[in-house]
């Protein structure tokens, strides 16, 4: 299916990439812990995954839906392989709340309904450094789930030589700077991460690693685990 093509700057992809070139990640997402901080003493926040738990944030915390949101399943996903399906009773039973999206999750941060959310790093990145509002981050210290997007050129193509011409872009400089225009992370350790961020190096160091294939092939039975723990108390 895939036309494997070696871009002409193959050894600056620092992130997942396919040994022959059929696939690279191109930008990555990044699902983080997110509080406000007008409202919550930074060194009180959670610092991790597990710290949710904590009777504390009963009725307090929230997560975007995975039956809606491809990058909230993968998060569902890792979270559990990492720590097994528990995790997910225990949240529901500390009040972890269900959201349709990052959007509500934000909204209701500002407004201190939440205490802190499981959201996408870029939805906060974009509020507090571009619009100055009080939310941050927290990079759990257990991982980051970190969710790449793939680049690739199908074998079908009819114009190869310009398919590798954007995929050498997208993968360049000047692509990749305009992933972190969309205050996502690029792939390369030369081209800074967004502000307010990381760098991309130092979250993949600690990133929760993934089974993507049991993500890919267990796709309804991950929900449905996730729907009967979590949406159907």
């Amino acid at each position: 299916l895939l036309l494997p093509y070696k871009a002409k700057e193959f050894d600056k992809v620092i992130l997942d990439k396919d040994p022959q070139g059929a696939w690279y990640s191109v930008r990555v997402c990044n699902m983080i812990i997110a509080f406000n901080k007008d409202k919550l003493d930074p060194k009180d926040a959670p610092k991790s995954w597990k710290d949710l738990l904590d009777p504390k944030w009963k009725g307090k915390i929230a997560m975007p839906n995975p039956l809606l949101s491809g990058t909230a399943y993968v998060a569902v996903g890792a979270l559990a392989q990492k720590y097994g399906w528990e995790y997910f009773d225990k949240l529901a039973a500390n009040g972890m709340k269900v959201e349709q999206g990052n959007s509500a999750i934000q909204n209701k941060l500002l407004t201190g309904e939440y205490a802190a959310a499981m959201i996408l790093e870029e939805n906060i990145l974009k509020l507090s450094v571009a619009k100055k509002e009080p939310l941050a981050v927290s990079y759990p210290s257990d991982g980051t789930i970190m969710i790449p997007s793939p680049i690739a050129i199908m074998k079908t193509t009819k114009n190869p030589e310009g398919a590798k011409a954007l995929v050498d872009w997208w993968l360049g400089k000047d692509g990749q700077k305009a992933v972190v225009k969309g205050w996502m992370h690029p792939v390369r350790a030369d081209v800074e991460a967004p502000l307010g961020s990381i760098p991309t190096s130092q979250i993949a160091a600690t990133k929760i690693k993934i089974d993507w294939k049991d993500l890919a092939d267990n796709n309804a039975k991950i929900k449905e685990n996730f729907r009967k723990r979590m949406m159907d108390r």
